[in-house]
């Protein structure tokens, strides 16, 4: 028998019980969507994770006091004398209210010499205005999500605007110079949350001048674990140092540890459907044995019995495939949907604002054809016993089965 006719004879069978058949690609293309659905979201995050940490630098290493040490100009000294330091910028925060309009925001103030700003924000994006000077003057550069209302999207501070922030009972006067575009989530301080000011104008309003924060810059990513381990060295346990190298592995392993349990969620829907298309391809072995025996009584051998059950199965399992992949490519942006009302993302002014994720899914063709593969194996895995049962019959029992 031409393998053809193989072919047709299965698809006829499968044709035949159109429900039923219908009803195992479904269960099939479900594992599909599962596994294109679960790994294009966390492939996007993943992407924004990296875009979001390269904007700082795999070089890039941040310094923090513990409550009983203060950091300051001797310290930035002394990290620079460190090989391999390129850079130590000192860094003041200070958490306060500030109130816009009829809002009152919680937002920090960022105290950082205006260049390094580059430092911190990877470039220095403006919507409007300039930066300041790294004078102790009250001006202020104000992130995006303080500078536009996050529900209408409209603008509600202007250059030259005065701002009042409140630390407790204390002031803190400023003068809005600058807007900045959107940059997202970043590590230890967000751009688009914070107003950054002159560092000499936030130390003038301290009693001590002391840091919060020092970013250090290294020459080569080959050398962060190095200054890490100096940096750890010569303050022991008077400091936290946490380099973006080990952020970023961290982050990446617990993306991967989310990624294996959409795939073990995904696995268990294909075993569920492998159940299935092996109890449905059971039961049309029984219904069908008669013709089993019919086929093989005129010569129909038991490898061609086999073979056209398990063609059965792999048309199956490239259906399900085929129903599931783009099932699964719409059930990623339906999810990205309903996440962005949740983790909005704020757009340009010149475009309407609206809820969305910060990032956005990622289609790798090794996760699909992986789709793909476990799609057509889980069918075929579960086609052998019936195959194995068809091809086994007995012409002359077969014939006399009702």
């Amino acid at each position: 028998m031409r393998f053809s006719d193989v072919v047709y004879v299965a698809w006829k069978q499968l044709s035949e019980r159109k429900l039923r058949s219908a009803l195992i690609i479904l269960a099939i293309s479900i594992g599909v969507v599962a596994v294109v659905a679960v790994t294009a979201q966390v492939e996007g995050l993943k992407a924004n994770v990296l875009s979001v940490l390269e904007k700082l630098g795999p070089t890039t290493i941040f310094i923090r006091p513990t409550p009983r040490y203060f950091l300051s100009n001797v310290d930035v000294a002394r990290l620079l004398t460190i090989e391999h330091v390129r850079d130590a910028v000192p860094i003041v925060l200070e958490r306060v209210t500030v109130v816009v309009g009829s809002e009152t925001i919680t937002t920090t103030v960022v105290g950082i010499d205006s260049s390094k700003l580059g430092s911190v924000l990877g470039e220095v994006r403006l919507l409007e205005g300039t930066t300041y000077i790294d004078a102790p003057v009250p001006a202020a550069l104000v992130g995006y999500n303080i500078a536009f209302d996050s529900a209408t999207g409209e603008k509600r501070i202007a250059i030259a605007q005065s701002l009042i922030a409140r630390r407790g009972i204390h002031s803190i006067p400023l003068t809005v110079v600058g807007i900045l575009d959107t940059y997202g989530a970043a590590p230890f301080i967000s751009p688009d949350d914070s107003i950054f000011v002159p560092l000499k104008y936030l130390l003038s309003l301290r009693r001590r001048p002391m840091y919060d924060l020092i970013m250090v810059k290294v020459d080569s990513a080959e050398y962060v674990d190095e200054v890490v381990a100096l940096i750890r060295v010569l303050y022991g346990r008077n400091v936290h140092v946490i380099s973006l190298k080990f952020i970023t592995t961290q982050i990446m392993s617990a993306l991967t540890a989310i990624t294996v349990f959409g795939l073990s969620a995904a696995v268990t829907a294909f075993i569920a459907a492998s159940f299935g298309t092996a109890n449905v391809m059971t039961i049309s072995v029984l219904e069908r044995t008669r013709l089993i025996g019919t086929l093989k009584a005129i010569g129909m051998t038991d490898a061609t019995v086999l073979l056209m059950y398990i063609v059965q199965a792999l048309i199956l399992g490239v259906l399900g495939a085929t129903v599931g992949v783009p099932l699964g490519v719409g059930c990623a942006y339906v999810l990205n949907t309903i996440l962005s009302e949740y983790i909005p993302a704020p757009g340009p002014p010149h475009r309407p604002r609206g809820p969305g994720l910060v990032f956005k899914p990622v289609f790798t063709p090794e996760y699909i054809a992986l789709a793909v593969v476990l799609a057509i194996a889980s069918a075929l895995v579960a086609s052998v016993y019936p195959a194995w049962r068809a091809a086994r019959l007995r012409p002359a029992e077969a014939l006399r089965y009702e």
